[in-house]
């Protein structure tokens, strides 16, 4: 999107630097973090009461993307959801029956408020799932990083990685992460 935006307001050379930039941002991050290589992930909501299964977020998706970028692997066991997906959904969905079907080493997950972080890590299927057993999720609850992360921009992303990278490194080290909303 900056590219196309540079092109049509004719300052293609700037908007080439602002990505450059920020991808070498990424790429640092990703270096300083060596814990995050090859650390598999699954990335959805928090549940609703009564869900009946997890939503999660497929590869093409900005929020997976981006973890991809800094040295973690969307879990392969997305690849049973995202054949079953319909249409142009950017997420999909698993049964909870069906959730330790989902491997992965890190769960991250974004809620609209406390109660919906404190539901998903209380219910008594999803608690049991290995990344939220284990300690190894990470959740977002402050609307700003939320969508910072959801829809990454030039001037989003340097902002999300001082608060996004040190929740995943928590995660990482199975340490249970929630984010605050930021002030």
């Amino acid at each position: 999107m900056t590219r196309t935006i540079g092109k049509a307001l004719g300052e293609t050379e700037k908007a080439e630097s602002l990505v450059t930039e920020v991808e070498g941002g990424l790429a640092t991050v990703a270096k300083e973090n060596p814990e995050f290589q090859g650390k598999t992930f699954a990335y959805g909501m928090a549940l609703a009461p009564g869900a009946t299964e997890a939503s999660l977020y497929l590869d093409y998706d900005p929020r997976v993307r981006l973890l991809t970028e800094i040295g973690f692997e969307n879990t392969p066991s997305m690849k049973a959801i995202a054949s079953a997906v319909q249409g142009a959904n950017w997420y999909g969905g698993v049964s909870m029956e069906k959730l330790d079907s989902i491997e992965a080493d890190v769960y991250v997950g974004w809620a609209n408020n406390p109660k919906e972080v404190t539901h998903s890590l209380n219910d008594p299927v999803f608690k049991r799932w290995a990344p939220i057993q284990d300690k190894n999720y990470a959740f977002l609850q402050d609307p700003t990083l939320s969508m910072a992360t959801s829809a990454p921009t030039v001037l989003s992303i340097p902002w999300a990685m001082e608060r996004y990278v040190p929740l995943l490194a928590d995660a990482v080290a199975g340490k249970g992460a929630v984010d605050t909303p930021a002030s």
